[in-house]
């Protein structure tokens, strides 16, 4: 069996983290060979083995209604692996499929959240052009992909999976599956944990974004503080909200309790040594 996974890129996060633990554990299977194509060539993990990535970088180029759209890339890649499967991870890299679509592979895409591209425009929305290009590569998509050719959507979640049997085209709603979690539980979080010294550790890890919301962790962590609760808290990423949350932790006198790791490689050893884990993303 040939499966091709496509992403947007590799930069640190959920959804590229869920791939490259897919494709290790396949990389051990002989039955089964990969490849994996990312849209725009960005590679945070050098700690992974070039041999077992079995990268191709597509080169993508935004989508125009004006002229003929092709990735002369991707078709090469098409043409010389043949896939069985192509998989893909956040509306971007399954959008991208539109550019070349064959009828004799099995399409899968691994939403990984709601994606709002999906969502229909109410009255309000026609005046937001994020929204109108939102809808617009929905009806693309669903034009020429869905009326084309089934495919399959992994949910994660009992949300996620309600919000796509709404969503998706008519005639794709019989392909949502639910996965739950959709990682490896035992390698992110030790049984038996118990802290030596009392201290309650807790971690968030994500993007800085205002959706993430890490500003209202620095609010736990003074109500915890004024409580005299002996603890730490541990933020894992980076992002455009990094310095304000960083300005909020100094203002606050939080710099003992609240700690801005960046980027980690060994999320999983943060993991295994947290109590708690703080959940703070908005949308969901």
């Amino acid at each position: 069996m040939k499966i091709l996974y496509i992403i947007n890129n590799l930069t640190k996060g959920g959804a590229e983290r869920f791939v490259l633990d897919l494709i290790t554990y396949l990389n051990r299977n002989t039955s089964i060979d990969y490849r994996l194509a990312v849209l725009d060539g960005v590679n945070n993990y050098d700690e992974y083995d070039v041999d077992i990535l079995n990268l191709t970088n597509l080169n993508y180029s935004t989508f125009s209604l004006r002229k003929k759209n092709e990735n002369p890339v991707l078709k090469r890649l098409l043409d010389d692996f043949q896939p069985d499967i192509i998989h893909t991870n956040l509306f971007l890299s399954e959008f991208s499929t539109v550019l070349d679509v064959r009828k004799d592979i099995k399409y899968v895409c691994h939403g990984h959240d709601n994606m709002h591209q999906f969502e229909p425009l109410r009255f309000i929305d026609f005046f937001n052009k994020q929204k109108v290009l939102n809808r617009i590569e929905y009806f693309i998509l669903k034009y020429k992909k869905y009326n084309r050719v089934q495919t399959y959507f992994i949910a994660n979640s009992i949300h996620t999976y309600s919000y796509f049997q709404k969503r998706v085209p008519k005639n794709q709603r019989n392909n949502v599956r639910l996965i739950q979690c959709g990682f490896n539980y035992e390698k992110y979080f030790q049984k038996n944990h118990q802290s030596l010294d009392g201290k309650i550790r807790l971690i968030n890890v994500g993007s800085y974004q205002q959706k993430k919301n890490q500003q209202f962790i620095i609010d736990i962590a003074e109500v915890l503080r004024d409580k005299r609760v002996d603890f730490e808290i541990n933020l894992i990423g980076h992002g455009l909200e990094f310095e304000n949350v960083k300005q909020k932790i100094e203002n606050k006198k939080l710099s003992n309790y609240v700690f801005q790791r960046g980027l980690q490689s060994n999320v999983q050893e943060w993991y295994q040594k947290s109590d708690l884990y703080l959940h703070s993303a908005t949308y969901e």
